[in-house]
């Protein structure tokens, strides 16, 4: 699957991690190094998309790094240097320790409140204008209410930009873990 996925666009058949005529097609049209790189990028990607990477990461990085080096060396019929083991590098990376997607919750929360608090300024800008006649109390009243509608804006503005990026993140990690072997 990993090797369908990174010999797109020569490969137009299915995902489905047959090795069949319209693999080796493909395979046969692309650069060898290129392949070995894409391929590798991608393992990369989804080793970093796991939670348990920041305690292996390192050893996977190197173990990733090598198959690379001797990929190419292959690739450009040379001898490869000998495989070395690498601590950490042994462990096994499963799609199950994937970092969960952000969820949307405290975007919505942010969003609602920000836009419940400016029509709360608005509330007490009306009030303001009642109670002008009683001028201290104005002017107590009006500061609040350009507290309360700065507060509120920049909750509404982080709200919608953590939606965005809530949105965002889980079609990285979809992309990142969708060739990942189960």
């Amino acid at each position: 699957m990993w090797l369908q996925q990174a010999l797109r666009p020569a490969y137009t058949g299915r995902i489905d991690g047959v090795l069949g005529m319209g693999t080796l097609a493909a395979l046969k049209a692309d650069k060898n190094n290129a392949l070995i790189d894409r391929i590798c990028n991608a393992r990369m990607a989804f080793l970093k998309h796991l939670s348990t990477f920041g305690t292996f990461g390192r050893g996977w990085t190197a173990r990733v790094a090598e198959v690379r080096a001797i990929g190419q060396a292959w690739a450009a019929g040379q001898v490869p240097q000998a495989a070395n083991f690498v601590y950490g590098g042994q462990a096994k990376a499963f799609v199950d320790d994937a970092n969960a997607a952000p969820s949307t919750a405290p975007a919505d929360l942010a969003t609602g409140a920000g836009t419940g608090g400016l029509g709360l300024s608005g509330y007490l800008y009306d009030l303001q204008n009642q109670l002008s006649p009683l001028s201290y109390t104005s002017e107590w009243i009006s500061k609040v209410v350009v507290v309360v509608a700065l507060a509120s804006a920049v909750l509404a503005i982080g709200g919608l930009g953590y939606r965005w990026y809530s949105n965002r993140k889980p079609k990285h990690l979809a992309a990142a873990l969708e060739t990942a072997p189960a």
